[in-house]
């Protein structure tokens, strides 16, 4: 990785940033307080997935695969984990991240072809919202859970913790430690929010998100 690279990187630790928050936040959802707020908030977060997944329908095979010309791995030949690691995502979380852009494709070129139908939370249940999607013609039922986004996120964060990691070597022998987007990365560490997503207390950390 290079200073060209690191600074090409902000966008994505940004977006990988608010990405984490929004989903803390939907943690703590209350159908009977924040339902209307965690409806968009959910749009919110299956649209900043697909701002840092560089995943797209392949017509020839029909199914979601890595595409080459989006995202990070523009610099796959440098960041030489970025091809394998982002092939292991998609194969572990396929079911999810194939929702996630029916979803937001829909919502993007045509709103009313997504229709939200309802939601469940409360108690120890985390948000899960029901959507029906026209694709094709044909109507789909399609269930997007918190629980789902917090596995997904987390190997993203882990991905990235190593780019960050990268980015803070370059600032130490660039002597750009003191620039503030090698400053923040310097301080941050995506593995904060993995430990908040195993906290016993992520719910309540959610709920302090919202307004009292």
């Amino acid at each position: 990785m290079n200073i060209e690279i690191a600074n090409a990187c902000y966008g994505y630790l940004e977006a990988l940033y608010d990405l984490n928050k929004n989903i803390i936040k939907l943690c703590g959802a209350d159908i009977m307080i924040h339902n209307e707020d965690a409806i968009s908030l959910s749009m919110k977060i299956v649209s900043e997935f697909t701002r840092i997944m560089p995943y797209s329908q392949s017509r020839k095979e029909q199914r979601y695969v890595l595409s080459f010309c989006d995202g990070l791995l523009e610099y796959k030949e440098d960041i030489l984990y970025l091809e394998e690691d982002y092939k292991t995502i998609l194969q572990n979380h396929y079911s999810l991240i194939e929702k996630i852009y029916l979803v937001r494709n829909k919502y993007e070129h045509k709103m009313h072809g997504v229709k939200y139908q309802s939601s469940i939370s409360g108690g120890n249940t985390k948000y899960e919202l029901f959507f029906e999607v026209i694709h094709n013609g044909e109507k789909k039922d399609i269930i997007l859970t918190v629980e789902e986004f917090v596995e997904l996120v987390s190997e993203l964060n882990i991905l990235y913790a190593k780019i960050s990691d990268e980015i803070r070597e370059i600032a130490i022998r660039e002597d750009r430690a003191e620039y503030r987007f090698y400053e923040k990365v310097i301080r941050f560490r995506f593995g904060y929010f993995n430990d908040i997503y195993a906290s016993a207390i992520l719910r309540e950390i959610g709920k302090m998100l919202y307004d009292f």
